[in-house]
């Protein structure tokens, strides 16, 4: 068994106890007093490891750092990260905007402090419905902040439509490239996108992360990080903020064919280290950073899922305006 994972009955035991704490009313303990968050791993391609990247942050930020998380799988391409731990969630969001499941209903609890919801083509099927669709269902949805305080969104690959909604409305975007040619091209035209839908003054009120994969060495990561900031800087007017890199090792290979997570697999390993480092600096941007959408919106009053709703909504309602 996966080190750090939960035998299925001890699994089934804390989902039905959190879930019972939840839809009871109690009060959230943990979950009140800290700002919550979104944070959006996206990259310009497949293949830089975005998946693997954003499985391993969110153990790190609810397993390490004791701070409930959930990872939601909006990689509606190439939804695998069920897979990654050894899983096949078989029903998945697009179930909840259906009409055919509850929320409560399809999420996998990973550990006590750690959720996984399946997305399948359900983040897909979000973007596409029209915006009293998705208000009518934000009750519902919502009730993912009664178990989760930061929620990792590991959006799909690529610039289409549904990719940028997600950027924007989440708090934090941490943008995953390799030290590739192809992929920091495909990077850059990521944030490109982005500033053509959205404006460079919308993007500049985010934290932008950059963190580059699979290096063969320190100073091929900085360099890679240098060219990206310096191109970002210069022509689209954005500050990306170094992450921090991931070299290339065996054990990620061997992590990904054992279907265990890096940070369960090897927990006192320096691959583990950079991942935590990485969670504190996303963890610790300001306030400021981050979208209001409202005045119950501001951080520390609504969660962080129904912020990430209410501001895909409000986009959703532009979009229908202008069209």
């Amino acid at each position: 068994m996966c080190p750090g994972s939960h035998p299925s009955g001890a699994v089934e035991s804390i989902q039905a106890e959190q879930l019972r704490r939840a839809l009871a009313g109690e009060p959230p303990g943990v979950l009140a007093g800290r700002p919550r968050k979104t944070v959006a791993v996206v990259s310009g391609k497949g293949g830089v490891g975005k998946t693997h990247f954003a499985l391993n942050l969110a153990l790190t930020i609810g397993d390490r750092l004791r701070i409930p998380s959930a990872l939601v799988d909006a990689d509606f391409g190439l939804a695998n990260a069920d897979v990654l731990i050894g899983l096949d969630a078989r029903l998945t969001l697009a179930n909840v905007l259906r009409g055919e499941l509850l929320l409560k209903e399809i999420l996998v609890p990973v550990s006590d402090r750690v959720w996984l919801v399946p997305g399948g083509s359900g983040i897909a099927d979000l973007a596409e419905m029209d915006a009293g669709r998705v208000r009518k269902l934000l009750p519902e949805l919502s009730c993912l902040d009664d178990l989760a305080e930061v929620l990792v969104i590991d959006a799909g690959a690529g610039i289409q439509s549904a990719v940028r909604e997600i950027s924007i409305a989440s708090d934090s975007i941490v943008l995953m490239t390799t030290p590739e040619p192809t992929a920091m091209k495909d990077a850059y035209g990521m944030l490109k996108s982005l500033v053509q839908s959205y404006g460079t003054g919308r993007l500049a009120e985010k934290e932008l992360f950059l963190f580059i994969n699979m290096a063969f060495s320190e100073i091929e990561a900085r360099e890679a990080a240098f060219r990206m900031q310096t191109v970002s800087r210069k022509f689209l007017g954005l500050e990306l903020k170094e992450l921090g890199y991931l070299p290339h090792d065996i054990r990620v290979s061997r992590a990904v064919k054992a279907k265990c997570p890096l940070v369960r697999l090897y927990p006192h390993s320096e691959l583990t280290e950079r991942i935590e480092r990485a969670a504190r600096r996303v963890l610790a941007s300001p306030d400021a950073a981050m979208p209001r959408a409202g005045n119950d919106a501001t951080p520390g009053k609504a969660g962080a899922w129904r912020r990430f709703l209410q501001v895909f909504l409000a986009g959703r309602e532009r979009g229908e305006k202008e069209g």
